[in-house]
């Protein structure tokens, strides 16, 4: 006692002498004896005693607690004599330490170390479980083998293969990135041309009338007869001098300046203002009168007045031939395409593409990083053209999808000359196609081909072009899919050149990767007549004054009333309502529903780059 109170250090030293020999002691003998001087409870292991002292039932159970084993759904199994309680115990289970717990069952020393972490108790569970997990899984496949097997199982087994298989291969057709094939998403020579079905060859296609060869049109009867011109003719080209086609109508209406395009929704890369469409109709009118026409534009030598839209003037072969035509083979109504395309992509045509492709972009400033999405669209016209006529053949085998030129040149309005009119305003529209219902009702066909190309300006590598992500429906057009407002004046234009008999227009907006839309457009003859009232006075305010459009001319410009304003604030919000209540959507048709040229035995002509 002395010598405690004249050094406390050793009063510590002996008091932790003393914790140490317990402790000790409680390790080496495990003794039923020495459980009155313990806190015992049943062990995890075979539900054996587990000793602790007294200095070790304290400190830890706030941390213990959290570490509770709670036992799975199922019934408590056994498995190597293991058996799981809800817990280890709520009295000494949330005291242990990774040093305390000692096991006393000689089995239990056989399979698992003497002394078990917290870390190593809760590996052991989690291992245990999931055999237990595993054992069950193969019990309950054992049980489902014994099942009786029907008679027809083998058949059954069979249409689920087949039906599968069928899904697998529409699935694999019908996005772009579902091919297992590794596709590069970045080049430096994108492929326009990608699986495109040329014109040439929808010309030959049974169900399409192409127009005759410009050099075969001798006569015209008539002003509208100009319709019977191809694109591609230089024909169709000197009509459009001076005359307001639908090129140039959006913008003289005002809807790509700053204001109306914000709130029309017109995508920012579109709004160039009406300065563009001043330039053109300030060229003088070629061609006002049919004596003109005809002196002018039928320099052929060919009998077009016995020309039959049945026939097909680049062959001399009926398009429903199937004999003598090289290209297309009919097929019955159970198939997705009303006609089969039998030329494949070949190693040389793929050749002939990639030096073309070089031209286009040797040729380019840009390189073609800016005019490729007109590029892409031109070329991919026909391949669209072909997707609209499929689907509607799919509803009706009656249908015909007939080639036109230029419309509108023999409408009332048209007929006044130049000279004596009011503006001088001269309309014309080409539609890509029109479509012929067996009841006689016409619609207008335009197409919109999405480009998947657009600049890479990644600096993680040097390719020139890299891959979108095409959305075919916006993410701010909450009411789905619809006709962009500033393709409603094309549409309406093209119904009003075409004739009273057309009272819709179909729309085709495709993509490479994520299929294609087919929408109707109604016609809506108030609009109509609001549009020609604002294009003639485009025309007399500024094309016919010499004075280029400011910007924002019909909201903010010199010649803009208070009324004028008002009433062309009207006419955006009809505009407006015509996207929201005159566009039907008739299908969305995926990747696989969509005819295009295939491979054959060169699949590298399947990827969207040359290099």
């Amino acid at each position: 006692m002395l010598l405690f109170n004249k050094t406390p250090i050793t009063v510590l030293l002996f008091f932790f002498l003393t914790n140490m020999v317990v402790d000790i002691s409680a390790l080496i003998h495990l003794d039923p004896a020495f459980s009155s001087t313990s806190v015992e409870r049943k062990s995890v292991v075979h539900n054996k005693p587990l000793m602790l002292t007294p200095s070790q039932v304290h400190d830890t159970a706030r941390f213990r607690s959290k570490q509770r084993v709670h036992k799975p759904t199922s019934p408590s199994p056994h498995q190597n004599g293991f058996m799981f309680e809800r817990s280890i115990g709520p009295s000494w289970s949330s005291s242990l330490i990774p040093s305390q717990v000692c096991v006393s069952s000689v089995k239990s020393r056989q399979h698992h170390p003497r002394i078990l972490s917290s870390t190593k108790l809760g590996a052991t569970y989690n291992d245990i479980q999931k055999k237990f997990i595993d054992d069950e899984t193969n019990n309950d496949s054992a049980q489902n083998r014994t099942k009786k097997i029907p008679k027809n199982h083998q058949q059954q087994q069979q249409k689920r293969r087949t039906k599968d298989r069928n899904t697998t291969n529409a699935k694999s057709t019908d996005s772009f990135w579902s091919n297992k094939q590794k596709r590069s998403r970045t080049g430096n020579i994108p492929d326009v041309f990608w699986r495109n079905i040329p014109i040439e060859h929808i010309r030959q296609h049974p169900y399409f009338i192409p127009l005759p060869r410009p050099e075969t049109i001798r006569h015209l009867k008539s002003k509208e007869d100009v319709r019977n011109f191809r694109q591609e003719s230089w024909q169709w080209d000197v009509l459009h001098d001076g005359r307001c086609t639908t090129s140039q109508a959006v913008a003289a209406l005002g809807f790509l300046e700053p204001l109306a395009a914000e709130f029309l929704g017109v995508p920012k890369g579109l709004r160039r203002g009406g300065r563009g469409a001043y330039h053109r109709l300030r060229k003088p009118l070629k061609l006002t009168s049919l004596q003109e026409m005809n002196s002018m534009l039928c320099v052929g030598s060919g009998n077009y007045d016995d020309f039959d839209e049945n026939v097909d003037n680049d062959n001399g072969s009926d398009n429903g031939n199937d004999n003598d035509n090289i290209y297309w083979t009919k097929q019955p109504r159970n198939l997705p395409f009303a006609a089969k395309y039998m030329v494949p992509i070949t190693e040389e045509e793929h050749k002939k593409r990639r030096h073309q492709m070089m031209q286009y972009i040797e040729s380019s400033p840009d390189g073609i990083r800016f005019s490729i999405r007109m590029i892409w669209g031109n070329i991919q016209e026909s391949t669209s053209l072909l997707t609209a006529l499929n689907w509607f053949w799919k509803r009706d085998n009656q249908v015909i999808m007939k080639e036109i030129g230029m419309c509108g040149a023999g409408l009332a309005l048209n007929n006044t000359s130049a000279s004596t009119s009011s503006s001088g305003l001269m309309l014309g529209a080409t539609p890509d196609a029109i479509l012929c219902h067996p009841n006689g009702r016409i619609e207008a066909v335009e197409v919109k081909n999405h480009c998947p190309f657009v600049p890479n300006n990644d600096k993680r590598n040097n390719h020139r072009f890299r891959l979108s992500r095409q959305e075919l429906i916006s993410n701010n057009n909450k009411g789905g899919a619809t006709v962009m407002p500033q393709h409603i004046p094309q549409l309406m234009m093209e119904m009003l050149c075409i004739g009273e008999e057309c009272k819709s227009a179909i729309m085709v907006r495709q993509s490479a990767i994520n299929g294609s839309l087919i929408l109707r457009l109604h016609r809506d003859d108030d609009w109509i007549n609001e549009m020609l009232y604002w294009l003639n006075r485009f025309m007399g305010d500024y094309v016919q004054q010499g004075i280029p459009p400011p910007p924002n001319f019909f909201l903010k410009g010199s010649t803009a009333s208070a009324e004028d304003q008002n009433r062309y604030k009207e006419f955006l919000n009809l505009t407006k309502q015509i996207e929201k209540e005159n566009v039907e959507l008739l299908a969305h048709v995926p990747n696989h529903g969509i005819q295009r040229a295939t491979g054959g035995k060169f699949p590298k002509s399947m990827d969207l780059f040359f290099e």
